[in-house]
């Protein structure tokens, strides 16, 4: 119904900005790419620090912010606070991803 509603072509892809698929107002609603659309995506339901792009490194005994951009990661900041680095992740998130950019609430 979504790609009605935007003209979408076959093969193209759609993205709720808000990430809810239940939510087709066409305000919510933009043609993109599938990497675009990966970026917007919530955190993963295994995720243990509660912030997307931040996860526990055992060997450092810290927590540690990094973020993945053609096909590349990196490693942002290793931190004590996983707010500092879920910020940090913010941070590198807007200027990789703009628009597409799915932030953390700190």
């Amino acid at each position: 119904m979504h790609g009605l509603i935007v003209g979408a072509r076959r093969g193209e892809v759609v993205d709720h900005k808000d990430g809810d698929g239940l939510n087709n107002l066409e305000s919510n609603l933009r043609k993109c790419t599938n990497p675009e659309n990966t970026r917007n995506q919530e955190k993963h339901s295994n995720n243990k620090s509660g912030f997307k792009g931040v996860h526990w490194d055992k060997s450092r005994g810290k927590w540690k912010a990094q973020i993945m951009w053609n096909r590349k990661q990196y490693h942002l900041l290793a931190s004590d606070s996983k707010e500092d680095c879920a910020i940090n992740y913010n941070v590198a998130a807007q200027i990789f991803f703009g628009e597409f950019a799915r932030l953390n609430d700190v």
